[in-house]
């Protein structure tokens, strides 16, 4: 028997995942996004979404899935992958129908963690006026946290919130929602966005014409708007409950 055969055997030790550093597009990144898209609508409706930015690729390099969770949606994650025949890109529409559908889908009062579950039924019973839970949503599991306010990165944090590593941790995003009639309570309450006061100075030094959420002019027929900014959204088909 040689030297080799007699040496002692080392168990392998896994290497961390490999991480690659994704952009988000400025329309869906919250520190940038214009967008006030409310997700509790039964079609997704985007008041200043140009068809064009629709189409547009979602992350910088572009990407074929991605994942995005939300603290008060624990117990499942969302993941995005191209909606269009053929593609291979997710794109900024595929985001937000992923997230609108997601939210829509219907549930069971046992989908809702048990620390919650009062709360979240006394507040779809208050809006349903219906002591019924026949009518229970996705989206009902926000507390009125419905309006979104764009996506924001934190590995540690959405780490935590999947309890788990994988090699999407570096595609994984956190949706970030506020309430209607309040622009100061976004969810997750440790992002902090621009407040009304911000907001309303820097509107104050916009061009009097139309914009996009990208800051491009729109034209005076709408030509490259879909009018209705009414977007069809898919059955959601992607990872969660």
């Amino acid at each position: 028997m040689d030297c080799l055969s007699r040496a002692p055997r080392h168990q392998s030790i896994p290497l961390p995942y490999e991480t690659f550093p994704f952009n988000l597009r400025p329309s869906l990144a919250c520190e940038t996004t214009t967008l006030s898209i409310p997700l509790d609508l039964p079609t997704l409706y985007c008041p200043n979404l140009s068809a064009d930015e629709f189409s547009r690729p979602a992350t910088i390099p572009q990407t074929n899935i991605l994942r995005i969770v939300h603290p008060c949606l624990s117990g499942g994650a969302i993941l995005v992958r191209p909606y269009a025949a053929g593609s291979n890109v997710v794109t900024v529409g595929d985001v937000l129908h992923a997230i609108h559908a997601y939210l829509a889908t219907p549930i069971s009062p046992t989908h809702i963690p048990a620390n919650r579950r009062a709360d979240v039924i006394s507040y779809y019973q208050s809006q349903s006026r219906s002591p019924s839970t026949s009518s229970l949503k996705r989206t009902h599991l926000l507390e009125g946290g419905t309006i979104f306010a764009g996506l924001t990165m934190n590995i540690s944090q959405s780490n935590q919130i999947l309890g788990t590593i994988d090699e999407l941790q570096s595609r994984t995003w956190i949706l970030v929602t506020r309430e209607e009639q309040s622009r100061h309570t976004q969810y997750p309450a440790y992002q902090q966005g621009p407040t009304a006061a911000q907001l309303s100075a820097s509107r104050s030094h916009q061009q009097p014409y139309p914009v996009d959420e990208m800051g491009y002019r729109l034209s005076e027929t709408g030509e490259t708007l879909n009018a209705a900014r009414f977007y069809p959204t898919p059955p959601f088909s992607g990872g969660g409950w």
